[in-house]
């Protein structure tokens, strides 16, 4: 493959390492699907106009220092004014349920089924895979 190819392919994961690892608050595009070999044959094809194989992709990928990986997720910060706002009204409610004016209900599920799948894609070699956190908390 030309020089150009590989540039474009090693840019174009790199591009998608980092929005994937952006917070969706902080993100100015969505992640883009992980890039498998197969996602990235019809990439090459469409882009460049060029038929290979998943395996000269594969080899490829390796020449370039990537690896398949387990993504690994990365937890955002929460927005520290609406923690102040919700720990206010948080107070109001447990003071309100102290006093028997209401019923207080909790279930921490944490978005733990809501939340970013993980999954596995190409990364870099020797650098951990991260995938940011969908969760706007």
């Amino acid at each position: 493959m030309s020089d150009e190819v590989k540039r474009g392919i090693d840019q174009t994961l790199r591009h998608a390492l980092d929005v994937a690892a952006t917070p969706p608050q902080q993100r100015s595009e969505e992640p883009v699907p992980r890039w498998t070999l197969k996602r990235l044959v019809r990439w090459v094809k469409e882009t460049f106009a060029i038929d290979c194989s998943r395996e000269t992709l594969r080899k490829l990928l390796k020449e370039l220092g990537f690896s398949w990986k387990k993504a690994r997720k990365l937890l955002n910060k929460a927005n520290p004014e609406q923690r102040v706002a919700f720990l206010k009204t948080l107070e109001k409610l447990l003071d309100d349920a102290l006093h028997e004016r209401c019923l207080v209900v909790y279930l921490d599920e944490a978005h733990v089924h809501l939340d970013t799948d993980e999954g596995y894609g190409w990364s870099i070699c020797g650098q951990r895979f991260w995938v940011s956190s969908s969760s706007l908390a």
